[in-house]
């Protein structure tokens, strides 16, 4: 497995944010899923949904994508996959 950690100092996500978070990504998987890898995204936190997006193509049953606050203060975002084993 591979995981990348992201962490900072700052207030860290509100409670809506977080909310609103973890319902749009419910919906981008749910349009991945149905669409076929076609989806349109927009301005607006796109940045951490078109990680989402892009991580759930490349490894949809396998992925690690956890967004939440540190109880130390700050936000942290940890993603991660599985390694793929070179055939030979």
């Amino acid at each position: 497995h591979w995981y990348i950690r992201i962490q900072d100092n700052g207030e860290g996500f509100s409670g809506e944010m977080l909310g609103q978070l973890e319902n749009e990504m419910g919906k981008l998987k749910q349009e991945l899923q149905e669409n076929n890898r076609n989806v349109e995204m927009k301005i607006g936190g796109m940045g951490i949904l078109n990680t989402y997006a892009r991580l759930y193509l490349l490894s949809e049953k396998e992925m690690n994508f956890q967004i939440s606050n540190r109880k130390e203060g700050g936000a942290e975002i940890l993603f991660g996959s599985v390694l793929e084993e070179k055939r030979e």
